[in-house]
């Protein structure tokens, strides 16, 4: 009970003069900047064994439907490189406008054990407008439990 008593407090007098440290001596403010450090999944697994997937896009195709819209048939092939079947395994597929980077569309498929050594083949539905160009992401998450 003393410790969270004591954090708190030391939280109390770090928010008050944190204020004071963000003024230059000419007077501007300068942004507060407080690094975080982050830990990949892979890093707290502390060296066990983890799936690790390579991904390829084998297609990524344009069509129309018949009121005129657009979309894009995505078609990709993902492999557990690893000696270790991956569970819970999410495959997400994101349509990116080339022009501007920004994410059009996306689609998820869920695999709930992706065996050691095994290879599948995926294909997403994905909206996009006719006149722009994409390219296709594709992210895998699993569970490291």
């Amino acid at each position: 009970m003393r410790k969270i008593g004591m954090a708190s407090l030391l939280l109390v007098f770090c928010l008050a003069i944190i204020p004071g440290c963000t003024t230059q001596p000419d007077g501007a403010s300068a942004p507060l900047v407080i690094p975080v450090e982050t830990q990949s999944p892979a890093a707290e697994l502390s060296g066990a064994p983890h799936p690790s997937f390579d991904h390829s896009v084998v297609s990524l195709q344009k069509h129309y439907r018949a009121d005129g819209s657009c979309y894009w048939v995505a078609t990709a092939t993902i492999t557990n490189t690893a000696d270790v079947a991956g569970n819970g395994v999410v495959i997400r597929f994101k349509l990116v406008d080339d022009e501007s980077g920004g994410i059009r569309s996306t689609g998820t498929e869920f695999v709930s054990r992706f065996g050691a050594g095994d290879t599948k083949r995926f294909t997403r539905e994905l909206n996009g407008e006719g006149d722009r160009s994409y390219r296709l992401e594709l992210e895998t998450l699993y569970d490291i439990s």
